[in-house]
């Protein structure tokens, strides 16, 4: 029994397809590796780094197991389509879900299904934010701060990655004993060496790259940048999938900053290395965080960048020497803060992204991690068959060893029970 893997695959629109195209070749050496999806018809293509995978024969689809990738985005709605059908393991990317629901409810026909799905998880506690945050914005980010929104990308999973202390607690916490859960740390390809970087030089090169949602603090960054005395002390280049970019140009015409701001988009791998080796600090505030580990910061480390992180959710996790944290409560005053020490202080951040790109190298081995999802899917396998023998013989046993019905009545309630352990909620299909 070998493992089809679903996730995004285009490596130019999604971290995620990154963390696969860096992780899969190591898996397929294993055997273990049976097929690559991203979860929409299987005559789509490949591509060519998902072709040029040593794959076994294709096999049916019952003897696979499958691992279904699933971050907050619209691209893994197909991916959710074929996990609510046919259980697996879920890799939980991110532990907040509800743009992902959105886009779910959206394409069922039901826009408001991601707040009945935060009534299923969180029943009437939600409810007060929930009439509120259709009318604030203020309250929606405190809807999704304080309500991380995954039960029902989840609830049919044989098995449960994630890879941050602070969903492996939420799951734990909220749910005790209902998944197989295993916690790795989110993988990632380091290289040997780092670039040579001039802290002397101005301006300073600032770097993003991601999906610039209201999460991601931009335009806060941006009016801190304006209230420096030497704005043009630094510059700020956008990397990833950036839509719609009026708002960012307006606030930074507002700023002051819009002559050394640049929108850059997606470019290939090889550019935007070039330009993380030329850049002196990366940005990655995040409020309210989805939750889990950053691929982006892997990314950051990999080429020995400062970061400026959120002190929320895994980066929190995160020891002080490997990112320069920005308490949410706070974030104006510490942006302002922490801006004046980058320009008056570079050099002693050097010293922060040689640490974080350590921590790279020690923590987040692909070869780790590649034998620890091994490890998962075989005790998962163990556990599928003894279920299935269970399903196929336990009643079987208990019609035989009760001649009538009010003995086979005795049995109802408690195979009920466990019916319901591994049924998936309606409310959710």
């Amino acid at each position: 029994m070998g493992l089809h893997w679903y996730s995004p695959l285009e490596v130019d629109s999604s971290e995620i397809a990154r963390y696969s195209a860096q992780v899969l070749p190591a898996l397929a050496e294993t055997g273990e590796l049976a097929a690559v999806s991203n979860g929409e018809s299987a005559g789509r293509s490949l591509p060519a780094w998902a072709r040029e995978l040593s794959l076994p024969p294709a096999a049916t689809s019952g003897d696979q197991l499958p691992v279904y990738h699933i971050g907050n985005h619209a691209q893994h709605v197909p991916i959710v389509e074929r996990a609510l059908r046919e259980p697996g393991i879920v890799v939980l990317h991110d532990l907040n879900l509800v743009d992902l629901a959105r886009s779910y409810g959206v394409a069922r026909g039901q826009p408001g299904w991601w707040r009945q799905m935060l009534r299923l998880q969180y029943g009437d506690r939600c409810e007060p934010l929930l009439r509120e945050s259709r009318y604030s914005p203020e309250a929606e980010q405190a809807l999704i701060a304080g309500f991380p929104l995954f039960l029902p990308f989840i609830a049919n999973a044989l098995g449960v990655v994630v890879h941050s202390r602070i969903a492996e607690d939420s799951l734990e916490g909220q749910y005790p004993g209902r998944f197989r859960l295993r916690r790795m740390s989110l993988p990632y390809l380091a290289p040997g060496r780092l670039p040579a970087r001039d802290y002397s030089e101005r301006p300073l090169r600032v770097l993003f790259c991601g999906h610039p949602g209201p999460n991601r603090r931009l335009e806060q960054f941006i009016a801190a940048w304006g209230r420096m005395p030497e704005p043009g002390s630094l510059s700020l280049e956008l990397f990833g999938n950036l839509g719609n970019t009026a708002m960012l140009r307006a606030a930074a015409l507002e700023a002051g900053v819009d002559d050394w701001l640049t929108f850059r988009g997606f470019v290939a791998d090889a550019e935007l290395d070039e330009a993380l080796a030329r850049a002196h600090f990366a940005l990655n505030l995040r409020w309210p965080s989805m939750g889990e580990a950053s691929a982006s910061q892997l990314r950051y480390w990999s080429a020995g960048l400062p970061t400026l992180v959120t002190a929320t959710g895994w980066y929190d996790e995160l020891p002080a020497e490997v990112v320069c944290k920005i308490d949410p409560e706070q974030e104006s005053a510490e942006l302002d803060r922490c801006l004046a020490h980058m320009v008056g202080s570079a050099t002693g951040y050097a010293a922060m992204g040689e640490a974080g790109h350590r921590r790279l190298r020690s923590e987040h081995a692909i070869s780790a991690y590649v034998s620890g999802l091994t490890r998962f899917a075989g005790e998962l396998r163990d556990g599928r068959l003894a279920t299935q023998y269970l399903e196929h013989r336990l009643v079987g046993a208990i019609a035989d060893l009760c001649p009538d019905t009010r003995c086979a009545a005795l049995f109802e309630r408690p195979l009920r029970a466990a019916t319901d352990l591994l049924r998936v909620p309606e409310e959710i299909t």
